[in-house]
């Protein structure tokens, strides 16, 4: 039988810890950078800052420093990617889902243990079968349901594109282009934005030249972004049913979407 790593010893093996803090300093060290750049009048963003679009019947629509920071904290992890090599971003990319792909994978295998394993059972022979606690029945439901969340989770990973330089920005970028396209920003615009940006961070990819960025980089980031949405709705699939609560359910999917939301930042 293979062994069963924990969380912990996990964490040993791929580090994700330490490259979750160098994407946090990266930020702290770059958002600024990226606020000056969204500020100047030859930026596309000067375009499309929400005052000039303003009516005395709207009032509550943000102003213009507040897109600004909002679009910035959009590349969030973007400009950590931008700031390494090609061949960085590959590995940061490769060990962080090589993470995942093992947490779901020794996670689901460790509850189908405890699962197919009755707990409180007879170790002997006896004439008289005592049925199970209703309180284990319950516990059985609820790993179910959890072991339901993982074999989803698990399919997401084993049909994910393998990583390469490029994997890294399209993962990232998916909500920076969702919210170009809310805010009405043309084809054209966004592109020009994001060589803007490209050159100011001396990004490592000489062919982002304007249609390689939409084709590359844009349309893979909106398809992976619809992709990593998929199953928030419940922690169990669309076929499966239990005998939990529908309150119970719900608390168990908004804990499980948070575990899959960082899962798949990557």
């Amino acid at each position: 039988m293979r062994k069963l790593y924990t969380l912990e010893e996990l964490k040993s093996k791929y580090e994700p810890d330490k490259i979750i803090s160098a994407i946090e300093e990266n930020f702290v060290i770059h958002k600024f950078t990226l606020i000056n750049l969204f500020s100047i009048e030859s930026c596309p963003l000067s375009k499309y800052k929400q005052e000039r679009q303003m009516s005395f019947l709207d009032t509550k629509r943000p102003d213009d420093e507040e897109l600004i920071k909002e679009i910035t904290e959009k590349l969030h992890d973007s400009i950590y990617f931008m700031t390494l090599s090609k061949k960085d971003r590959t590995l940061v990319t490769q060990k962080m889902r090589s993470f995942a792909n093992e947490l779901v994978e020794v996670q689901l295998m460790r509850i189908k243990l405890f699962i197919d394993d009755p707990l409180l059972v007879s170790p002997y022979p006896s004439d008289k079968e005592s049925e199970q606690p209703e309180i284990l029945t319950e516990i059985i439901e609820v790993l179910g349901c959890i072991e339901s969340g993982l074999e989803l989770e698990k399919s997401y990973w084993e049909n994910i594109p393998r990583a390469g330089y490029l994997s890294g920005l399209q993962v990232s970028m998916g909500e920076f282009f969702m919210r170009l396209n809310q805010i009405g920003m043309s084809q054209k615009d966004q592109i020009s934005l994001v060589q803007q940006i490209f050159d100011e961070f001396e990004v490592d990819w000489k062919e982002g030249a304007r249609e390689n960025i939409k084709v590359s980089l844009q349309q893979p980031s909106l398809e992976i972004l619809q992709n990593r949405k998929m199953h928030f709705d419940s922690i169990i699939g669309v076929n499966q049913t239990t005998a939990l609560s529908k309150n119970f359910v719900a608390e168990l999917t908004s804990a499980f979407n948070i575990y899959r939301s960082q899962l798949r930042r990557f």
